[in-house]
């Protein structure tokens, strides 16, 4: 009898352990969820204007803008986890990509944006981002649970850059519209919806105050002792000038046209009013690369863009006195005009 009860008992406690470890584990499972104003629509706009980097080798942030959200994270017994998911849309996606991040195109070539959520409160700051067709964070429940969160709008400039376009006077959306999805937890949990409704960042336009001589307002001297033959067999002499270009800002490039009252076949000609003029003679204008400058030839452009950005710039030039080929060179008085203009990108 004593033997009999005694096994009755251990069954009995070991039947009581089963069902004490099986409720447990019933109760572990967990998920979590959004909630909130779960349709954000953002425009991005600033009063400062955004000024870039001469050449980057990687992408380089330009400027940050943190958007405080009516959204935040609830954690309650379920059995969809804590994963957190994001998505773009198939027709407004990233085209480029910096650690990971999905680079968006703005009307700017180089010039991107990426989309980020952060959380606001608690120890835990992760920020999570929209970039490819499908992406995936295993996190902790003690990441998200709740949490408030932020929409993070990154611009960067990429090594494409290559200045700005005239006329550009601010950086705006290539494609405005839904971007692109978050969400943590199952399929059919509510994800937040991400809009881009605008951007209008002002830029500083390329430019410099200033464009002079270093004959200032005078003229360069091309000589006076030269034979007719001197002149027939180009035996004259390149004479040096230079112009500055000062107090510049943002340009990455500069491209200088020559143009003239009194031209032929791209040289300045004689716009003297002597009675006694020279014939047959014209200047021709060296670039600092040492082409010619053609003047009135609108596809005669000399263009420079340095490896870095400058306040001030000066190019060296020459100029030269030569035949020009219409008619006998003859003696005479002789004065040419040209007019440097120089554009900025």
């Amino acid at each position: 009898m004593i033997s009999y009860i005694t096994l009755k008992s251990t069954v009995l406690t070991i039947l009581l352990l089963s069902l004490f470890t099986l409720s447990f584990n019933a109760s572990a499972a967990r998920d979590c969820e959004f909630s909130g104003s779960l349709d954000p629509s953002i425009s991005v706009t600033d009063s400062t204007p955004i000024s870039f980097f001469s050449k980057t080798s990687s992408a380089v942030v330009l400027k940050k803008w943190t958007y405080t959200m009516n959204i935040w994270t609830y954690c309650q017994a379920g059995n969809d986890g804590n994963d957190l998911y994001s998505k773009h849309n198939a027709n407004i996606h990233p085209t480029q990509q910096f650690n990971s991040l999905g680079l968006f195109e703005t009307n700017l070539p180089g010039i991107y944006y990426s989309i980020e959520m952060a959380t606001t409160t608690g120890s835990a700051n992760s920020a999570f981002y929209i970039y490819s067709e499908e992406t995936k964070w295993s996190i902790e429940e003690s990441q998200v649970k709740d949490k408030r969160w932020n929409i993070i709008i990154t611009l960067y400039q990429r090594p494409e850059y290559d200045g700005i376009p005239a006329g550009v006077t601010s950086i705006r959306l290539k494609q405005t519209g839904y971007v692109g999805y978050f969400r943590i937890g199952g399929t059919q949990h509510f994800a937040v919806d991400v809009t881009m409704a605008n951007m209008d960042i002002p830029v500083v336009v390329p430019t410099c105050t200033s464009l002079v001589s270093s004959v200032g307002s005078g003229s360069v001297n091309l000589g006076s002792d030269y034979e007719i033959d001197d002149i027939k067999n180009n035996k004259t002499n390149q004479v040096d000038f230079t112009l500055t270009a000062s107090q510049c800002s943002n340009v990455l490039r500069y491209k200088t046209k020559l143009t003239a009252n009194n031209a032929y076949k791209g040289l300045l000609t004689n716009n003297s009013t002597e009675s006694l003029r020279a014939g047959g003679v014209g200047v021709k204008i060296w670039a600092p690369n040492g082409a010619q400058l053609l003047a009135n030839d609108s596809q005669s452009i000399y263009t420079e863009a340095p490896a870095t950005m400058q306040g001030s710039k000066t190019f060296n030039y020459k100029a030269q006195l030569v035949s020009s080929s219409n008619g006998e060179v003859t003696s005479g008085d002789f004065k040419a005009t040209g007019t440097f203009s120089m554009s900025y990108e």
